[in-house]
């Protein structure tokens, strides 16, 4: 039944995301968006989401903001409300965040921000040098070609897991004794 769930979750933004009227930046954010939702509902937290009263996934960047809200109308991380916050860069902004996603647009400005100690926020970014800057999760993408009747379609193949994130898993399959 939850693997049906999420094939149906998964189709509905894959048609969302081809749609014919959306921009090409818009299709990437809102596909980017899609992950972190992924991210949100299949990810490890520290604490028990069941004590919150919403799920939050922040970015500095409106035009993400925009397309995520697109994509992820009405979408729950178990149980909770998600919504998508456009917010400032700073301590009191971010520590409502449970996931921060900084765009290519807004790296220049997290990176020169005071180092924040985010407990408990998963830090998503799409840059070169955004795991070796604090992050935990970057996004690469290689755009593949298809013959000319297909010039339309991109296929977007993203190795979202970064070190910091493959260290974690490592260390938690060797405390649980399966590594």
């Amino acid at each position: 039944m939850i693997k049906l769930r999420s094939l149906i979750h998964s189709s509905l933004i894959t048609l969302t995301l081809l749609s014919a009227s959306v921009g090409a930046v818009e299709k990437e954010y809102m596909l980017k968006a899609g992950f972190l939702y992924n991210f949100a509902r299949f990810g490890h937290w520290d604490y028990h989401l069941e004590s919150l009263n919403e799920f939050i996934i922040c970015s500095p960047d409106k035009y993400f903001i925009d397309a995520a809200n697109n994509a992820l109308k009405s979408r729950t991380i178990k149980n909770l409300p998600l919504y998508n916050k456009l917010i400032t860069l700073d301590e009191v902004t971010t520590s409502a965040c449970n996931m921060l996603f900084i765009t290519s647009d807004t790296f220049i400005e997290w990176q020169n921000i005071t180092p924040l100690e985010l407990k408990n926020v998963m830090l998503i970014g799409e840059t070169d040098t955004f795991i070796e800057n604090g992050g935990h999760i970057r996004f690469y993408m290689w755009t593949l070609l298809f013959p000319k009747r297909f010039s339309l379609l991109k296929a977007f193949v993203f190795l979202f897991i970064g070190i910091s994130f493959l260290k974690l898993l490592r260390n938690s399959l060797k405390m649980q004794g399966l590594l």
